[in-house]
């Protein structure tokens, strides 16, 4: 067995067997699939039943819903362990046919890799192609400044610091022996003690799991980068990028557990801390100045009250901006990575 892939599905019974087609569809056949319905209260297990039952590659495991990191680990439980290759797909998502075997070529051509990802297109719910193209322009902290990545270049710990640039699980394929070796420990809080079993996709952060997972895992080694679009990504109201405040929490949580990983390297936790800070920062900059000219269009038009409310935020965001570039170790413990504040006055007038 080559490739084994994970599909965590939850009440996805609308999309579940197009994403299922087109791992059929691949022009490479040497795979196995696990099919993890979490906890869906739909119609999805008896779809993912459906599918396997045609094809011995193909396998539906229900499970008790526990949020799509845990589904992913617990679907890769269940894969066999002799594969040489690990890939997570999610149920929305639909590879083009010769995604697999085009990552296959790149991992083969680049043996030091630990793994290699692509590029995913957005499509609308029907699966049109809206005409936007994810992570095309990669970015990476160089000593502390932002520089743009040649084409041919790998993604690395530092292009993933500075930006999530795989876009959804499904564009990269793992090298298994690489991917056993980010296990981390799991606390189970029942038992106040580490399960044995351990975990790659770490629930806690949220949205940003995937994330995480792709930043401990770049620091095995470079993922090779395929410059051609190999997956669509299907967008629509429950996809968990739409939840503005949930990705602004989950980045933070990413970013701070980045800069305290034991396992960095000076260079890699110095370049962690910079991009966490300039990020942190500059968002509250950028509210501050939207607060200065909200105040000064209320004060215009003679809304006084109004105006006083936007002062007051004003100057408690443009203080907190300030602490965080001077007094970074206290300010960025002080609250999360704070959301963009919508470009209205509406904001503030409730």
């Amino acid at each position: 067995m080559k490739i084994s892939i994970i599909i965590p599905a939850y009440n996805a019974e609308q999309f579940l067997r197009r994403t299922v087609d087109s791992v059929i569809a691949q022009t490479w056949t040497d795979w196995e699939l696990v099919i993890l319905d979490d906890g869906s209260v739909d119609a999805t297990y008896s779809i993912a039943q459906k599918c396997a039952a045609p094809d011995p590659r193909i396998r539906a495991v229900k499970s008790s819903n526990g949020g799509v990191a845990n589904a992913r680990n617990a679907g890769y439980r269940e894969t066999n362990g002799d594969s040489e290759y690990v890939t997570f797909l999610d149920h929305d998502d639909t590879w083009h046919p010769h995604a697999l075997e085009r990552l296959v070529v790149a991992l083969e051509e680049s043996p030091q890799a630990v793994a290699a990802h692509a590029l995913a297109r957005t499509t609308d719910m029907d699966g049109v192609p809206t005409g936007q193209i994810h992570s095309d322009i990669r970015r990476k902290v160089v000593d502390r400044r932002i520089e743009t990545c040649d084409r041919t270049e790998p993604t690395t710990y530092a292009v993933l610091i500075c930006d999530c640039a795989i876009s959804t699980p499904g564009v990269g394929l793992i090298r298994r022996a690489a991917f056993e070796k980010i296990k981390q420990p799991h606390l189970d809080p029942l038992l106040g003690k580490e399960r044995e079993e351990g975990i790659y996709y770490d629930q806690a952060m949220g949205t940003g799991n995937d994330w995480d997972m792709w930043l401990r895992l770049s620091l095995q080694g470079d993922i090779a980068f395929v410059d051609e679009v190999l997956l669509d990504w299907r967008q629509h109201a429950d996809n968990g990028s739409k939840d503005e405040a949930g990705m602004f929490a989950a980045e933070a949580m990413v970013r701070h557990k980045m800069s305290t990983w034991p396992e960095l390297s000076d260079h890699q936790r110095d370049i962690a801390d910079w991009r966490y800070q300039r990020v942190y920062a500059s968002i509250e900059r950028r509210n501050a100045k939207a607060c200065a000219r909200w105040f000064g269009g209320s004060l215009r038009r003679g809304r006084v009250g109004e105006a006083a409310r936007f002062a007051s935020t004003w100057l408690r965001t443009y203080l907190h901006y300030l602490g965080l570039r001077i007094f970074w170790e206290r300010g960025r413990e002080s609250r999360p990575i704070p959301r963009r504040l919508v470009d209205t006055a509406q904001v503030l007038k409730s």
